[in-house]
């Protein structure tokens, strides 16, 4: 058995890895963590939106976390909830697209406001009434708080808490650092403001779906779900009953192979399959060495018949049978010295008993000189005559 060469034993062994890599990943699956509240989750430290998602889990609402958004062509919309970890603008073209899309099908987007609304970014005509986040609105509104103490200020982040009513059975304490600048207003802009009139939160149809923009971008993060207003705002912006609630936690390019994949994946499939039955046409044999085929006799044969196909068309092939029947008649004379005295019958009958699988008949026909139509009959009569000159 010859063994296979160094670069056969390195494509098997790249095909095994690669094989064990797939089987891994198949048998593994998607990693699920449930201790949600545990410090050491690394979760936590990683989605931003990781509690929320548990939170809507708990409430009986299916999610389902998106890593980019280059496949919201292939989700449903229609009665679904989109939650952006990221502000509105802040994604590529080809994902603005997928939204565009993903909302004139009936999808309700959630999002952060932009801090700048620039026209003309891939994403603006998603944000038709220029909203942005504002630093500078809740500036000196704490002063004007109609409540009987004011509200507390963080010392650290200089957030303020706002009273945001109408969104819950009683008004809910933010805390925020931002509000909503609106450069453009419309009839379908709907605003929710705090008690001091400043809007954090905008709602607008955008197809058959909607947009809400939120004033701060750390409403819904770990930090901020562990306080029951937050939790209670969630529930407020995913109203009703949702189908399914798709959060994005963080953006991770989804790359053109995966696009690629999702637009024909037939076409993918059928490619990697003659990948993969050109690599196994190229792995080694480990079988038995088998031997070459003899052809020896097909060469003979073929000579046999461009050398009778010759002599037939330029002399009726008298030349070959005369030069054949010489040698023939000469080596039965040295089989059998008593030949010339012998008649055709018997003649016959010594040739068959050499050659049992020629018949009689055939071989009588060859001592006769019978007549030769064509050159099919002279090929078979070459051909008997060649087996009896061998065996003599």
């Amino acid at each position: 058995m010859r063994m296979p060469s160094r670069g056969q034993w390195l494509l098997i062994l790249g095909v095994a890895v690669v094989a064990a890599l797939i089987g891994i990943y198949v048998a593994t699956g998607e990693y699920r963590e449930q201790r949600v509240y545990d410090p050491t989750n690394g979760r936590l430290r990683v989605e931003k939106l990781h509690i929320a998602q548990r939170w809507l889990e708990r409430q009986g609402l299916t999610t389902q976390s998106l890593n980019h958004l280059q496949g919201l062509d292939g989700l449903p919309a229609l009665n679904r909830v989109l939650i952006l970890a990221d502000p509105l603008g802040r994604q590529t073209r080809l994902e603005s697209n997928q939204i565009r899309q993903w909302l004139q099908r009936g999808g309700h987007l959630i999002a952060i406001a932009p801090f700048n609304a620039m026209i003309g970014e891939p994403a603006s005509d998603l944000n038709p009434f220029e909203i942005e986040a504002c630093f500078d609105c809740l500036q000196g509104d704490h002063e004007g708080t109609p409540s009987d103490k004011p509200l507390p200020v963080s010392p650290v982040t200089n957030e303020r808490r706002q009273l945001l009513p109408g969104m819950s059975d009683q008004p809910l304490q933010l805390w925020t650092q931002a509000g909503l600048r609106i450069q453009r207003t419309g009839p379908k802009l709907d605003l929710r403001k705090s008690s001091n009139g400043v809007p954090l939160i905008a709602n607008y149809s955008y197809g058959a779906g909607r947009i809400t923009l939120l004033a701060d971008r750390d409403w819904l993060v770990n930090d901020r779900m562990i306080e029951a207003d937050h939790a209670r705002l969630l529930l407020a912006l995913v109203d009703g009953q949702p189908e399914e609630v798709y959060l994005q936690h963080y953006s991770i390019p989804g790359g053109l192979l995966g696009w690629l994949w999702r637009q024909a994946p037939a076409l993918w499939t059928a490619l990697i399959m003659l990948l993969a039955l050109w690599l196994w046409s190229k792995l080694p044999r480990l079988g038995p060495i088998l031997a070459d085929p003899d052809l020896r006799g097909s060469q003979i044969r073929a000579h046999l018949l461009a050398t009778a196909r010759f002599d037939w068309r330029h002399n009726r092939a008298r030349r070959l049978v005369a030069a054949l029947d010489e040698e023939l008649a000469g080596r039965a004379r040295y089989r059998f010295p008593d030949w010339n005295d012998l008649d055709l019958n018997a003649r016959g009958q010594r040739l068959a008993r050499l050659c049992p699988e020629l018949s009689e008949t055939a071989i009588a026909a060859l001592l006769r000189r019978d007549p030769m139509p064509d050159a099919d009959r002279l090929i078979e009569l070459v051909t008997i005559q060649q087996r009896l000159i061998h065996a003599l």
